[in-house]
């Protein structure tokens, strides 16, 4: 979307909110690890994300994948690891 990471986390903590409370946005750092595959981003962020993708009509199609079980996240980061090596 040609954002910083700085404007992602705003929206990110935006989208996060629970309807009375807004979430607290995501550090810098910990975007960059996302970014990166280092980390995958826990089910509160991945909530806040897949609300961003459904907005927009080029990103649509992440939804479902930031929506789906945090075992398969963990799945995913396990295979990446393993072609890595």
């Amino acid at each position: 979307m040609d954002w910083s990471q700085a404007e992602l986390a705003q929206r990110i903590a935006w989208h996060g909110h629970d309807g009375s409370h807004p979430m607290e946005a995501p550090a810098i750092d910990l975007i960059s690890k996302w970014e990166h595959g280092v980390k995958a981003p826990s089910r509160p962020y991945r909530v806040a994300l897949a609300r961003i993708a459904k907005g927009r009509k080029l990103t649509e199609e992440l939804a479902p994948i930031f929506l789906a079980a945090d075992s398969a996240w963990h799945v995913v980061s396990r295979i990446e690891m393993l072609h890595e090596n």
